[in-house]
């Protein structure tokens, strides 16, 4: 089992891609694949807006733990104090924590996150951890003494492909009212016929078509067509 640092561009997915692995890890099937074994895990999801904060300027991750409010419906839950669950959960190793947007982060809760990591290693390594972010921000943390060392696996999202964008955009557009009239409007060249200057440029609309942010923006620029009216047009920037 290894931690996990997902790093791409802006809008490559990372934060749907950080809710899916939260979700997987909530299944069982996913759970005997991942840890070898169906029990159920906790499962911590940290950002800018609610990464905890200790009187501490070098905290150990119990208490950071203490200082989670998330965990407090997990305390009543389970009848226990919360030393107690934070001492089960570091012991039995069946805590996962997601950091989302690493790059967003205030200096000072970075600064946490890499205290945490060496100031308690012991306890760090009782959690996986799971955290996405930007490149420019991982990289800068990848040397000897930084958070991101060799304990961490780096993984990139894979561009969508031509295929993988005519499935998203034939979804999106086909939860739309006037779908049907739409679709016979595009015609055959379909929604990329709506892309001006494709086919002269059609390696610059290429790069932005394979980030699903950009297809998705695409798909909600349809929502306010209606029969009738011209078809929208999109220009590269």
């Amino acid at each position: 089992r290894s931690n996990i640092v997902l790093l791409d561009g802006a809008g490559a997915g990372k934060t749907v891609s950080s809710y899916k692995i939260q979700e997987l890890l909530s299944l069982e099937t996913s759970r005997e694949k991942v840890f070898g074994d169906k029990l159920p895990r906790v499962i911590l999801r940290w950002e800018k807006r609610n990464l905890p904060e200790t009187k501490s300027s070098n905290p150990t991750l119990k208490e950071l733990l203490l200082a989670d409010r998330s965990l407090e419906e997990t305390v009543k839950k389970f009848h226990a104090s919360i030393d107690k669950l934070v001492d089960y959960l570091l012991e039995s190793k069946r805590l996962v924590i997601l950091v989302d947007a690493y790059d967003e982060l205030d200096v000072s809760q970075r600064d946490v996150l890499s205290s945490v990591h060496k100031n308690s290693n012991s306890q760090s390594q009782s959690a996986l951890w799971i955290i996405t972010g930007r490149d420019y921000a991982i990289n800068r943390e990848t040397g000897p003494q930084g958070l991101f060392s060799p304990v961490f696996r780096r993984l990139r999202i894979e561009p969508f492909s031509n295929e993988l964008q005519n499935e998203y955009m034939d979804q999106a557009l086909g939860k739309l009212t006037f779908k049907q009239q739409l679709f016979e409007s595009l015609g055959s060249q379909g929604w990329r016929g709506c892309l001006v200057g494709f086919g002269k440029s059609g390696n610059a609309w290429q790069e932005l078509l394979k980030l699903p942010h950009n297809l998705k923006t695409l798909a909600q620029l349809f929502e306010n067509w209606k029969p009738g009216t011209p078809l929208p047009r999109f220009e590269s920037p």
